[in-house]
């Protein structure tokens, strides 16, 4: 048995001679798959089989097999097989048209593979995330260091209009909305006990510790993250990234850094509208439907509001700004340039967003228990 590779410029050539069976048929595929490794991609292949007589079925079906795996990872535009039978050439061809053309079956893996796939994706996802934010967290620094030169002012005041200036309406009524539906909900339970003074306790510390910074993250994943991935993405299918460096500038500085800036910059203030409007949101249902009259409620509001709390709600929202726009851009600028990945990493941004909001949280949580604060 023989193998010769040939080179004819538009076409490379592989001659396979002398006698072969199952006797030396793993060192017959190994050598071809050795010869087929060295082919380039986009290439014409012919492959001439001679001095053959009864070649078992199995080792065609295997050729077969070597042969479509090959012309699937070298993109080959023309893949010529001829065998000097007759016979042995029906058979290879019958093969490629009915058994090599089927799919392979789609096997589900059990309950606990699919777990840990996931939890394998998730960690991947997570570590690639963390690396993102910390290249871009460095180049921060750097271009905050050097920001006569680097920042890009005009690109940063955009951004704050966009993400900022123009999601107050919708976070001023959804805090409101959830700050009626709270202190409502409270009120009827405080009403039992005759205490319904006591929803002012329960709405301003709900509202400017934990209920304001994530709703607002919330909406900012859903309106300003999926608009960073869709913008980037479409970039990415426009060339206009690619166009970026080849005139040797960086994306993550032009793209990247102004978006983060400005939506860490925002942040902490649409919070705090977020807690103006959920408490007047109590306000309005405690004075129209507990009986807790403005002058009481303000006067409770007070006594019982404590700027610590404010201030806990403030130091959660850069650091959601900073996942939130990381997540957004690391997907936007890695979607590839077709439809169908921009939309799948807009709606991933989302998600991702939305999750590492809720684990930052938790994680606040524990750390300022354990601070006393």
């Amino acid at each position: 048995m023989n193998i010769e590779v040939t080179n004819n410029k538009d076409i490379y050539k592989i001659s396979i001679n002398g006698r072969w069976d199952m006797s030396n048929a793993g060192k017959f595929i190994n050598s071809l798959q050795s010869s087929l490794s060295n082919i380039p991609k986009s290439k014409k292949l012919s492959i001439e089989i001679s001095d053959q007589t009864n070649l078992p079925l199995g080792i065609i079906l295997e050729l077969g097999n070597i042969l479509k795996e090959a012309k699937n990872s070298l993109s080959l535009a023309v893949l010529e097989v001829n065998f000097g039978n007759n016979d042995l050439e029906s058979i290879y061809k019958t093969i490629s048209s009915t058994v090599l053309t089927k799919e392979k079956a789609v096997v589900k893996d059990e309950l606990l593979v699919r777990i840990g796939k996931g939890y394998s994706e998730f960690v991947s996802e997570l570590n690639k995330v963390l690396v993102f934010i910390c290249l871009i967290v460095k180049e921060i620094i750097n271009s905050v260091y050097h920001f006569r030169t680097r920042l890009r002012y005009k690109e940063i005041v955009s951004q704050i209009d966009s993400c900022g200036v123009l999601a107050l309406p919708i976070t001023a009524l959804v805090n409101f909305l959830i700050g009626i539906v709270i202190t409502y909900l409270l009120g009827n339970q405080l009403q039992y006990y005759g205490a319904n003074l006591f929803v002012v306790d329960g709405i301003a510390s709900s509202m400017t510790r934990e209920l304001s910074p994530i709703l607002v993250a919330i909406i900012v994943a859903g309106r300003s993250g999926s608009s960073f991935a869709a913008q980037l993405g479409s970039m990415r299918l426009n060339q206009e990234v690619e166009a970026l460096e080849v005139m040797g500038l960086s994306a993550n500085n032009i793209l990247v850094i102004p978006r983060i800036i400005a939506l860490m910059i925002i942040m902490p203030l649409l919070v705090v509208v977020g807690d103006i409007f959920g408490i007047l949101g109590g306000m309005v249902i405690g004075t129209l439907q507990l009986d807790v009259g403005i002058d009481n409620f303000i006067e409770r509001l007070y006594q019982v509001l404590k700027l610590q709390n404010i201030y806990v709600g403030m130091v959660k929202a850069p650091f959601f700004a900073l996942f939130i726009s990381a997540i957004g851009c690391r997907l936007g600028l890695s979607a590839e340039p077709n439809s169908v990945s921009i939309g799948n990493n807009t709606t991933s941004t989302v998600v991702q967003s939305i999750v590492s909001v809720i684990l930052l949280n938790a994680i606040f949580a524990v750390i300022f228990t354990n601070l006393g604060i």
